[in-house]
């Protein structure tokens, strides 16, 4: 008989880690004052971390956990009913497959909401290895952060996924955020981000890419 590994333990052990890195994206990387699209240096810097901080707490609290700090919650959470719906596990032959439906709405600090909605996948064969994905998109709605308004064009969409060996992570954690943005009222514009993410183990982290024509690159 085969031996079955701990499939839904592994998954909730592994997601919290994965919205803390989520969160790590949006903070503290090195960047260059060329043209932003309208945006300021620090302004495009502060729809990254409300779009990490949304997707971050949305991911982690799914699985019954925080992942963030209250200094680094850009958004806030809407009410305090528990987000997304229960994990849905199937098992065949060859092992187990598991599925978490994320959905949560936050409110921004100066008014609007940050919406967030989408799934944690994974699979996990009777030895152990498999995987780990993400698929989520952040939609805001007149989104006021830090003296600029934003909104969806058409989402912002944020990918990640981490392989699993005889029940360990594979590290690093790799992953993108994209999307597009539109801003006002002044300035006025709309803006593409493009960032790729790795993470490892201990949470470092480093990104490259860009947010709102503001380049981004270095550790988190």
């Amino acid at each position: 008989m085969k031996n079955k590994m701990p499939t839904l333990t592994i998954f909730v052990s592994i997601a919290p880690v994965v919205g803390i890195a989520l969160l790590l994206i949006g903070c503290g990387s090195s960047n260059s004052n060329s043209n932003n699209g309208g945006l300021t240096s620090s302004q495009a810097q502060a729809v990254a971390s409300a779009m990490s901080s949304g997707v971050s707490q949305a991911v982690a609290g799914g699985f019954g956990a925080s992942s963030a700090t209250d200094a680094h919650k850009v958004v806030r959470k809407e009410d305090s009913a528990p987000n997304s719906s229960a994990p849905t596990c199937s098992t065949t032959s060859s092992g187990d497959s598991c599925n978490w439906p994320i959905s949560e709405t936050f409110t921004c600090p100066g008014g609007g909401s940050l919406s967030v909605s989408g799934d944690v996948s994974g699979s996990l064969d009777f030895a152990g290895d498999g995987s780990v994905q993400e698929q989520i998109a952040a939609v805001p709605s007149n989104c006021s952060i830090d003296g600029i308004v934003f909104n969806a064009n058409p989402q912002i969409t944020v990918t990640g996924q981490l392989g699993i060996s005889n029940g360990s992570p594979l590290w690093p954690l790799t992953g993108t955020e994209t999307g597009g943005i539109a801003f006002g009222p002044n300035p006025s514009g709309s803006c593409q981000i493009n960032v790729n993410f790795s993470v490892n183990s201990d949470l470092s982290c480093s990104v490259s890419g860009t947010v709102c024509g503001q380049p981004v690159s270095g550790s988190c």
